[in-house]
């Protein structure tokens, strides 16, 4: 209600974030089915509530598609809304800098754990491309919640680009989550 009601455009726009965010941890609340001991998730049930939200945000015609690649690891549901919180950052980025208007596009979640490796986020989109002489990296209100969780996790964002194409390179952002603690379930 307050988002039809304000005229100044940037207001407008600060207020649409803030519902995205609150979007983001709502859906990541909503789908905490706990485990048999109630304190623990999957985190593919968590991860495609909130990445199924965006999706459903986008603007219609289905311009950009987001795809979802999450393993069923258990976590700890006191991580779960943090890891929705970063994901959500992440993806929305993607779509709101990788993409010009009306332009198609893809962006690919995945968290995995290989082997005895920490495990990792990473989402990657086949846009324009990050370059590291940008200098409103860091600067934006995502970007400092996506550092600042990524710190919680005991990691920080690594940008790559996806292929050798100076037309549209994309962009790879992966996260190593080394203070994530996986939970074995009982058998």
């Amino acid at each position: 209600m307050q988002l039809r009601a304000v005229k100044h455009p940037e207001a407008a726009k600060a207020l649409d974030a803030a519902r995205a965010r609150v979007q983001a941890i709502a859906s990541a609340h909503r789908k905490l089915r706990l485990g048999a001991d109630f304190a623990t998730v999957r985190a593919n049930e968590v991860l495609s509530a909130v990445i199924d939200d965006i999706a459903a945000g986008l603007p219609p015609g289905e311009l950009i598609k987001i795809s979802c690649d999450v393993e069923p690891l258990e976590i700890n549901a006191r991580d779960a809304v943090s890891l929705g919180v970063l994901t959500s950052e992440l993806v929305m980025n993607a779509v709101k800098h990788a993409f010009g208007a009306g332009e198609t596009g893809l962006v690919n979640v995945r968290f995995a754990k290989p082997g005895t490796a920490a495990p990792f986020i990473e989402v990657a989109d086949n846009g324009v491309g990050w370059h590291a002489k940008q200098k409103t990296e860091g600067s934006s209100l995502g970007s400092k919640i996506i550092d600042m969780v990524s710190r919680q996790f005991g990691g920080r964002p690594e940008r790559v680009p996806m292929q050798d194409d100076d037309e549209r390179p994309g962009t790879r952002i992966r996260i190593e989550l080394n203070k994530l603690q996986l939970v074995q379930p009982a058998h």
